[in-house]
């Protein structure tokens, strides 16, 4: 093969790169042009950002495609060059003998050298070189529309927002709600101001997003401040963790989920007293009787201590004041369950009965008024999340409840004292607070677009305003560790859901 020819195979093999380029960048920023029109227009449902990778995409799929598809042989080029240069196929010629020997071939190869020689290189150009510059014109024009055509993506994803009457008279029930309830001055208080904060922020901000978070930011401190206002899910969670057939019982009787008036209380802890020291009337004799107290008494006491001894709650909490009461009084008329344990060698079954009942009913108005006191509190910070989070539609966290309420376990450890809750989704109704919102994966409204989501993306969405925020540096350290907090509480309730 000459060095003429060879130099021509140069040639081709570069403008076959010069039309892979132009056929590649005609697709690809044509497609992304049409894709950043079609986003910024919201028809695909993605950020316009998305373009760039896309278009990207687009042109190396087509280069890669159009480079093998472009691909010459020596023949192909041989024949090419013979029909634009009129060579009366010299080079086919030349090409076919090749590698035969012979006087008149070697007339021939030097006759098509000397033609080939005679034409410049530069001469062999890209046929219809107008079809990809075209091409690439209109691929540019479609991307010069695409960043002329008005974002409304980004304006369907941060639309302008202006509070409205209804939400104000809202904000402003809450305040006046919280301010005339009974929870704890110093909870009350936090709530009531919080509330007030969010609404001066609210009338000045001009868009959703900046409302979702200011939103975010006053539900994380609600949503603190009403956990701290209650030790009871901790409490009840502790006696039921000791495993303790009687003590899970005791948390039983204690818990109000399912429950709000003095009545259910004083009627559970008859059923609570009947499990613990047994009906009068019976099969089994005294002894077997007052054993069977002198047992439960014991195992009571002992894993009741363990389990409370390094527990983190605050030493003047009511509730714990009551149990410790319970277990370890030494007033007249209400001694301990402890001290009637290590005397029960000296008493009949009737004494025995007698002293554990005392002891129940002797911390019956100190256990119910502080359940009472941490239950207010707990309602009145769950239903101001609750109406905040039907005023404004954003998500609201799942309430806390002890482990055996939302999980349906029972004493023995199976699932089953629960089973009308479960057949209600898992929603209590009472509990350590009223109107609880629990989270799950149903179809809600997204006021951002106007269609109903999964819950999952509506907080995914929620977090992403938030996060932005929290980035910017713009809260402290302890709102930081709340809003955080608050979104764990968000996302808890939707891995239960798919636990299920």
């Amino acid at each position: 093969m000459s060095n003429v020819f060879l130099e021509f195979k140069e040639r081709q093999n570069k403008l076959r790169l010069i039309k892979t380029a132009m056929i590649g960048g005609a697709f690809g920023v044509g497609v992304g042009g049409l894709c950043l029109i079609f986003t910024k227009l919201d028809l695909l449902g993605i950020a316009p950002i998305f373009s760039l990778p896309i278009g990207i995409a687009a042109l190396l799929i087509a280069g890669v495609v159009a480079y093998f598809a472009l691909a010459e042989s020596d023949r192909q080029l041989a024949r090419e060059l013979d029909e634009r240069f009129d060579l009366k196929e010299k080079v086919q010629t030349m090409l076919a003998f090749e590698g035969e020997g012979g006087d008149m071939l070697a007339l021939q190869r030097a006759d098509a050298n000397v033609s080939l020689s005679a034409i410049s290189v530069s001469e062999l150009k890209i046929k219809k070189i107008w079809i990809y510059i075209t091409a690439l014109a209109v691929a540019a024009a479609i991307l010069l529309a695409g960043f002329l055509v008005p974002n409304i993506w980004k304006k369907n994803q941060n639309p302008p927002y202006r509070l409205t009457e209804y939400q104000e008279a809202g904000v402003l029930e809450l305040i006046r709600y919280v301010d005339a309830s009974g929870m704890e001055e110093q909870y009350r208080v936090v709530i009531s101001q919080e509330l007030r904060v969010l609404l001066d922020e609210l009338r000045r901000v001009d868009n959703e997003r900046a409302m979702r978070a200011a939103l975010a930011k006053s539900m994380a401190v609600i949503c603190s401040t009403t956990y701290e206002s209650s030790n009871s899910t901790e409490i009840l969670n502790l006696l039921w963790d000791t495993e303790d057939k009687y003590l899970r019982y005791l948390a039983k009787w204690l818990d109000t989920s399912s429950s709000y008036d003095e009545g259910d209380f004083a009627e559970r802890l008859i059923e609570y007293q009947i499990i613990l020291v047994g009906e009068e009337e019976s099969e089994l004799t005294e002894e077997e009787r007052k054993t069977a107290i002198s047992q439960a008494l014991d195992g009571m006491v002992r894993k009741y201590k363990i389990g409370f001894e390094n527990a983190d709650i605050p030493k003047d909490d009511g509730i714990l004041l009551a149990l410790n009461a319970l277990f370890y009084s030494e007033e007249e008329g209400r001694r301990g369950l402890s001290h009637i344990s290590a005397e029960m060698a000296d008493m009949d079954y009737t004494q025995a009965r007698e002293e554990v009942i005392a002891a129940l009913y002797g911390v019956y108005e100190e256990m119910y008024a502080a359940i009472l006191k941490q239950k207010t509190n707990t309602n009145v910070g769950e239903y101001t999340m609750t109406r905040l989070s039907s005023l404004f539609s954003v998500p609201a966290p799942e309430f806390e409840r002890p482990d055996f309420v939302r999980t349906g376990e029972s004493v023995e450890g199976n699932r089953g004292d629960y089973e009308e809750d479960d057949n209600n989704g898992g929603k209590n109704d009472g509990g350590i607070g009223e109107g609880a919102t629990f989270g799950s994966d149903d179809l809600v409204l997204d006021p951002l677009t106007g269609k109903y989501v999964k819950y999952g993306e509506l907080i995914d969405t929620y977090y992403g305003v938030m996060y932005e925020k929290l980035e910017n540096g713009s809260y402290t350290e302890e709102q930081k560790e709340m809003i955080l907090k608050y979104f764990a509480l968000l996302y808890s309730g939707l891995e239960e859901e798919e636990g299920k």
